[in-house]
């Protein structure tokens, strides 16, 4: 028997008290892999280093990237959403629509979205937008992914 570490997945022995990758202590209630406690660890492959990970890790464990969809179960090989926010549909609602903060309502920024409603006349929030637009649209998908989700 063995057991599987609850903060980063990783095979341990069963005589173990920690977990030997990231040094977790494991509690005396944790029930050893195969054992009849009816629970197991859904895992997912991690977007950048592919090494199985829980589904619920937010970051990979291994490598540190930040993983879309933190929770839901994907399948090897398939391919990865990345997300509920979309860079390119930011970048253009940024530079098309910038002048009303719809960019910022998009992603989540409702405050900023309002602000930006306040002085759409003065047209400073439309310069502003494309300005926004272009850097959504230039940013990497990580970089996007860390800020935005």
């Amino acid at each position: 028997m063995s057991f599987q570490c609850s903060n980063c997945g990783s095979i341990n022995t069963d005589d173990a008290t920690f977990c030997t990758n990231c040094g977790n202590p494991f509690s005396t209630g944790q029930m050893p892999m195969g054992s009849s406690s009816g629970m197991q660890v859904q895992q997912k492959m991690c977007v950048n280093c592919h090494k199985p990970i829980n589904v619920t890790f937010a970051t990979c464990p291994f490598c540190g990237v930040v993983q879309p969809n933190a929770g839901v179960s994907t399948i090897p090989g398939a391919p990865v959403q990345s997300g509920t926010k979309n860079k390119t549909t930011a970048g253009l609602l940024g530079i098309f629509l910038g002048s009303f903060g719809v960019h910022k309502f998009y992603l989540g920024q409702s405050g900023m979205g309002i602000l930006y409603l306040v002085f759409c006349w003065t047209g400073v929030p439309g310069v502003i937008g494309i300005i926004e637009g272009i850097v959504y649209l230039t940013m990497s998908d990580q970089a996007f992914l860390q800020k935005y989700h």
